[in-house]
């Protein structure tokens, strides 16, 4: 299966705020016949990054990631949702 860029959704909350975008770790590239255009992917795995900033001690970073799937076989996707927690010391 392949992945697209996901969406990263954070819950607002007073001990950290997002620097900068999310950014993809080595995606490929390549043209697609069937999309009609260049498409980023990832095999198997996909990486992303994002920066914060911790405002205050005990940072608590919530929210959502929602992602597409498709197959590289028959060029179905599905989007599917996760949330997250990490609570820093």
């Amino acid at each position: 299966q392949t992945c697209a860029l996901p969406i990263l959704h954070f819950n607002a909350h007073a001990s950290f705020v997002a620097v900068g975008n999310l950014k993809s770790i080595q995606p490929k590239v390549e043209y697609d016949v069937f999309w009609k255009g260049y498409v980023r992917y990832f095999l198997n795995k996909a990486r992303f990054k994002q920066k914060v900033k911790i405002l205050q001690k005990h940072a608590v970073i919530e929210g959502k990631i929602t992602y597409q799937l498709c197959s590289i076989v028959d060029k179905t996707c599905i989007v599917e949702s996760d949330s997250f927690r990490i609570a820093l010391p």
